[in-house]
């Protein structure tokens, strides 16, 4: 007797049923399903209030974020046992998992891994590891992440001084921000703009002495996006501007003051 959903004996093409599944629908309801039965409600929840498609990997990153972010405030048990979980994801040949293992990792970083030091050592040295992703939306995200570290330079509510920390990695970030300058890989500019927000942030916590290597390097980076078409990308090299400036006087004043006088009177 045939089926009733499938009358053709010989294969499946008149039930519609089999062409309409997406797999990340599928996945994303099972994954719900789980939170739900082993009662992580808040992780539910974020999953419930997101209706958009998740196929866009910059929608997809967001959701990875805004998951991680839950995680951190209301599970922070979870976050050794997912880091663990999702490191051999880094390597992945499949960018979707790559994204959210970067993503997860960034957003654990801005939330200090709830005071733990040895873990947000980790995840920096992974998230510099990814900067030669062949996917401009990983290296923007490791940029994000990395760019985390001036989460550390204020006080948090751990009862925990960074201060070690942000100074083991400040070179290290700041090289990265540099080389996302430099890359124009993704036509809209996000990975420049993100290394631009990242390192505005990052020069509030790092001293003189950490940042005079870089400071005219990064002024004659950013020049070339002072006359970009995108209002983000001039609004946003403007603001780095000034915050390098702000680092133009004591010992530091010369020569970069030259630098920035020579700058500020081009666009001027």
């Amino acid at each position: 007797m045939q089926n009733a959903c499938c009358p053709n004996p010989r294969g499946v093409r008149s039930c519609p049923s089999m062409f309409f599944r997406v797999p990340a629908r599928i996945a994303s309801e099972a994954l719900l399903a789980f939170l739900r039965c082993v009662q992580l409600n808040e992780l539910a929840e974020v999953m419930t209030s997101r209706t958009e498609p998740l196929e866009d990997l910059g929608r997809y990153s967001e959701f990875v974020i805004a998951m991680s972010s839950t995680v951190v405030t209301q599970s922070p048990h979870l976050m050794a046992p997912l880091v663990r979980c999702l490191a051999s994801d880094l390597s992945s040949m499949y960018e979707a998992q790559r994204i959210a293992a970067v993503a997860f990792y960034g957003e654990l970083v801005r939330h200090r891994c709830a005071g733990s030091v040895p873990l947000i050592e980790t995840l920096l040295n992974s998230l510099v590891s990814r900067l030669i992703d062949s996917s401009p939306v990983v290296r923007r995200l490791c940029l994000l992440g990395l760019g985390h570290i001036s989460c550390l330079g204020h006080p948090g509510g751990f009862g925990v001084d960074y201060t070690q920390l942000v100074d083991l990695f400040a070179q290290q970030v700041m090289s990265a921000m540099l080389g996302g300058l430099d890359d124009r890989e993704d036509v809209g500019g996000s990975i420049p703009l993100q290394a631009m927000t990242a390192l505005a942030g990052v020069l509030r916590v790092v001293s003189e002495q950490q940042v005079q290597h870089t400071l005219i390097p990064i002024t004659i980076r950013i020049r070339v996006y002072f006359e970009s078409e995108s209002l983000a990308l001039r609004s946003t090299s403007f603001g780095l501007f000034g915050a390098c400036s702000a680092f133009c006087q004591g010992p530091l004043r010369e020569p970069p003051v030259a630098v920035f006088v020579g700058v500020a009177w081009r666009v001027s």
